[in-house]
This record gives structure tokens, sequence and C-alpha cells, in this order.
């Protein structure tokens, strides 16, 4: 019997139902204000309901819901109690799959934002509605804000296609921008007249450190987007038509337009970035946390296997280009000098690769001849075991 691991997307009851994903912690206060937003705000509260993710350790929400502060609301509210994530993308991917409420429309929210625009659920509808193939991703938009809102929304037919709602690459920031991105490209992107308020106004981010490494991270994956933007399109046209053919056209003249947006990269402003938006000390950001250094291991990883690839296909300066964002990670793997000196040397500069490698030596040494000594030891060690035991 063959046994899958693949987890399929929750199964669809009614298209029009939307579930708000909302992951929260430590807030109860500010997480009531919220509800009562809701309360105030919803159009159609049978075709609604919020599911919450918790951390495990959260004593401070559980003790809310146990004392049923929670209650007495007319829309569904629905509990995932799960593991601490360094990757707010991993949260909204776990709250996600484990809806059962039905819904082909989800959207993202945060524990600190109320909702103000009365019958805001019908405007997503309605905008939704539009798409017979109801491919769009759109987020609430108030012009009052500096700054775009980007509580993101999706249909269940684009999670279809993508098998997730956020990458859960990052540990702040980009996931949004992520999606945001690929609708542009299809041309599948809508900001809805929705207005949002800040309990507290605005904060600090949490989680943010090492802003130059993730920025860099997510300009060399615009490939992975235009992926997403093409697999998207087979759905909204699954066979080749004239309007298929406008939306490419068109769409390679915004994945260019991102491309040269991405040369606008400055170390320096995202060290200005982080210094603003951090809600860590300088301190905090120096000091190991086991979580964030294995996500930031993946992307490095990650990194590694695109420039390699790059390598294979000739393609050395991109290839050089991705290896530099490397630098700008916690770690500095033994694999980055390695095929830093590939490119060097595929370009005419092998000084520059042989003092990178001489660099690789002396922190990790190779010690050819004690290998050499200890191969030729192993080899006598199983001759002779095999010529005792052969007598037997």
């Amino acid at each position: 019997m063959f046994i899958s691991l693949k987890q399929n997307p929750p199964p669809v009851t009614d298209k029009d139902h939307i579930s708000l994903l909302l992951p929260t912690r430590g807030r109860p206060e500010s997480l009531a204000q919220v509800f009562a937003s809701l309360e105030q705000t919803i159009a159609q509260k049978s075709r609604f309901a919020v599911w919450l993710y918790i951390d495990h350790d959260d004593q401070l929400t559980m003790d809310a819901i146990q004392a049923g502060k929670f209650k007495g609301y007319s829309f569904a509210i629905h509990w995932v109690v799960g593991e601490n994530a360094v990757s707010l993308g991993e949260i909204h991917n776990l709250t996600w799959r484990a809806c059962t409420s039905g819904s082909g429309i989800f959207m993202l929210h945060a524990d600190d934002t109320l909702f103000v625009t009365p019958g805001w659920d019908d405007i997503i509808r309605a905008a939704y509605n539009k798409y017979p193939d109801r491919i769009l991703v759109a987020h609430p938009h108030d012009p009052a804000l500096h700054e775009p809102t980007f509580q993101m929304i999706l249909s269940a037919e684009w999670l279809a296609v993508t098998g997730r709602f956020s990458t859960a690459y990052f540990p702040f920031w980009f996931d949004d921008t992520w999606l945001d991105q690929i609708g542009q490209i299809i041309g599948r992107r809508e900001q809805l007249p929705i207005k949002l308020g800040l309990i507290g106004g605005k904060g600090k981010t949490p989680r943010m450190r090492n802003v130059a490494f993730w920025t860099g991270l997510y300009n060399h994956t615009l490939d992975e987007r235009a992926h997403t933007a093409k697999e998207l399109l087979k759905r909204m046209h699954p066979e080749p038509c004239p309007e298929r053919d406008q939306i490419e056209h068109s769409s390679r003249a915004v994945i260019h337009r991102f491309h040269e947006e991405t040369k606008n990269f400055s170390d320096l402003y995202a060290v200005f970035r982080e210094e603003r938006h951090s809600n860590l000390t300088p301190g905090q950001r120096q000091t190991l946390d086991e979580r964030y250094f294995n996500l930031e291991a993946k992307a490095v990883a990650r990194l590694l296997a695109k420039a390699s690839a790059m390598i294979k296909a000739n393609r050395f300066e991109e290839a050089l280009a991705v290896l530099e964002i490397v630098t700008h990670s916690d770690l500095r793997p033994k694999f980055l000098n390695v095929l830093k000196a590939d490119c060097l040397r595929a370009t005419g500069k092998p000084a520059e690769a042989d003092k990178l490698m001489q660099e690789n030596a002396q922190i990790w040494p190779d010690n050819p001849l004690v290998r050499r000594i200890f191969r030729f030891i192993a080899y006598i060690f199983v001759e002779a075991k095999r010529m005792i035991f052969s007598k037997w």
C-alpha cells in the first residue's frame, strides 16, 4: 500500500465563505478588540470564521480562552495550537491547512488591527466573483495610510495551484509583497477599499534581523514568482488564446520592471531599515536563536544550490551575484568560497580563485597526507580481515 505524505488543500463547500487566518501571541485584550470590530462590521457572519494560531506556550492567551473571554460572538472562532515558528509564513500555512470551515476565500490578519469598513466581507466576495476562475490576490487599501496594508487575501482556486499560502522562507516581511508581485505579473491584483485601524499605532517588526540578507534572498527569487505566475496563468487560460498571449506579453514587462528594481539594493539602506523597524535590540540580534539559525541555514542552502545550477549553465556573473548575498548571512559555509572560485576561474581570474581556496584551507584544513595514510591503514585492515576469515 502506498501512503502519500502530500497535504491536500482544505475542501471547499462554500466559495463565498471567508476564513480569517490570525496568528496571535500574548495579547488577549487586543484580540478582544479585533473580535469586537468584526462583530460590528461583518455583513454575513454565517459565512465567516476566524482561525487563530496560538503558540503552545502562550499561557496568557490560553488562560483567556479557558476563562471564556472570547465567547458570545455571532461568528465562528477556531483555535490551532502549535509549536513556536520563526517564520510567520509557516504559521500562515499551518493555519490554512488546519481550516475545516469549507472556505473559498482566505485572508491574513494581525491581532493589533481593527476592521472599520462596514460590510468589508461583501467587498471581498464581490471582488472574487468578478472572475469565473477566481484567480486573484487582493488586500485592503486605505488611502489615508502612508503605507499600503498587506492583509493578503487568496482564493481556494489560487491555493490549489500553489499549494501554500506563504513561502515560509522569511522570518519577517516579504511574503506579502511576494504575493503582490505575482498578482501584478498576471494582472490579477486588487487593492480593496477596506479601512483598517491599528491598535496603539504602528509598532515595531518582530523577529527582524539581518535585513540585508533577507532582502537579497527576496530579490534573487524573482524567478520563482515568475514561475508561479506562469502556473496560475495556465489555470486562468488552460488553452492558448489571445487573452493568454496578451497577459504573457504584459507580464514580461512587469517582470523586467521588478528585476530593474532589485538593482536599487543597498546594504546601508537595509541597515537603516533594520534599526528603524526591528523590535529586537542590537544585543538580541547578536544572540543565537536556534529557530532563526535553522531558517537562515535553509535560505543559504537554497542560494548555494541556485548558484551551483547557474555555474553548470555557464551563468557565472549571475552566480557570483547570488553568492554575494550569502556573504550577508550569519553563516560562512565552506562551499561559498568553492563556488566563488569556480566562477572566478571561469571568468579568467585564477589568482583570486586560488586566494579563496587558500582561505578555505586555513579554516577547514584538508590534511591530504593524513587522509591518505588513514585510507591505506583502512585498506590493510580490511584486506587482513578478509584473509583471516577466508580461512574459516
